[in-house]
């Protein structure tokens, strides 16, 4: 193999144990009060409402 090949390898393994590590991080800490939880739904809302509009719109 050339040394490109298993640099990338290398750097895609790396890359990958980090996005783990985060994400068990991330999860890991609490979801807040209950008014952080309400904002935190509203703003899921209103992301699912914009992607609902830009899919009938692509669409």
């Amino acid at each position: 193999m050339s040394t490109g090949i298993i640099l990338a390898l290398a750097c895609a393994v790396v890359a990958l144990i980090y996005g783990w590590l985060s994400a068990n991080w991330i999860m890991g800490k609490s979801a807040g009060n209950e008014r952080m939880q309400q904002i935190a739904k509203a703003i899921q809302e209103g992301a699912e409402a914009y992607l609902a509009r830009q899919y009938t719109t692509i669409a």
